[in-house]
Parts: structure tokens; C-alpha cells; sequence
């Protein structure tokens, strides 16, 4: 399986949303982070034409970034699952990412969990050895035996070239 693991695009900074009240979760994606998306999936749908699935975090954020692949891939099936929330098991997440029989998939999540599933996918160790940036993506083969190959890490800035 190709798997594509994609950190969220740029928010509305935390500390200026909790002045609103409102709870973490629901923090929006900023005008210019949704622009950087689509720069980004530009650049990205060049080489994947085609994902068959794509698992999103609940938080408002990633639905958000969802709705932007969407654009792009309209025939992807879009999940929402709870193993992409801050700090989720890496293992149930590489379970229900395994439970897809699929070519191409696309993981939608949170720094600084994506870095450390990249590592946990790689090492069997979750670190820090990969952060993303904002919009930033990562292919990796994944084989259903486990073993996982880091193919690209892509980020924004190079989607500009």
C-alpha cells in the first residue's frame, strides 16, 4: 500500500482561538492555510492521481483538510477515526490502517503524533525524528507483513518549485 501520512494545514494560532472560549478541538484552518493545502495537493496530485481512502481526525482542522482533498480526490471513501486524535496508539492506528485491503491511502493527523507514527512505522520506536511541518506529507510503502519503507517527505515550501 502506498500510505501517505499528511499533518493538518495551518490553523488559526492556538493561544489567539482559546481567547474565544472555545475548546481546542474546534480551531479552524486560517485562509492562507487552506491556500498552502492546495498548493501543496497541486504539487502532491502529480504523482497520485488516485487515493482509494482517507482517515481524518475528528478535530475541525483535519475534517477541514479533508474537505480540501476532497476537491482533489472526490471518489476517495473519508473516514473519521478517533486513533488520529492527539496522542492516539500508534498500534491501533497501524491496526485500522492495515484493516483496509487498498492501494493508496491517506492519513490526515496532528504534529506531533504524525512524526512519531512515522518513526513508530519505521523503527517500531515512536521519536521525534520526523517532524512535519504544516501541510507537510510523507509516503511510505507499507506491506502487510509490517514492514514500512519511507519513500518521500514532502514540505510545503517544495510544493512552490
Amino acid at each position: 500500500m502506498k500510505l501517505y501520512l499528511v499533518r493538518h494545514a495551518p490553523a488559526e494560532y492556538r493561544h489567539t482561538f482559546a481567547q474565544t472560549g472555545q475548546p481546542d478541538h474546534l480551531r479552524p484552518l486560517t485562509d492562507k492555510g487552506i491556500q498552502r493545502m492546495k498548493d501543496v495537493l497541486n504539487f502532491f496530485q502529480r504523482s497520485e492521481s488516485h487515493l482509494d481512502v482517507v482517515l481524518q481526525s475528528p478535530f475541525t482542522r483535519c475534517q477541514q483538510t479533508g474537505d480540501i482533498f476532497k476537491e482533489y480526490y472526490p471518489e476517495a471513501n473519508y473516514i473519521t477515526t478517533d486513533n488520529l486524535t492527539p496522542d492516539h496508539s500508534a498500534k491501533k492506528l497501524f491496526e485500522e490502517i492495515q484493516s483496509h485491503n487498498v492501494d493508496a491511502m491517506a492519513v490526515i493527523g496532528h504534529e506531533p503524533d504524525m512524526g512519531m507514527f512515522l518513526s513508530w512505522l519505521l523503527f517500531h520506536q515512536a521519536t521525534d525524528h520526523f517532524p512535519f511541518k504544516k501541510s507537510g506529507i510523507a509516503k511510505v510503502d507499507l506491506y502487510k507483513d509490517g514492514r514500512s519503507y519511507l519513500k518521500w517527505l514532502v514540505r510545503p515550501k517544495m510544493a512552490q518549485i
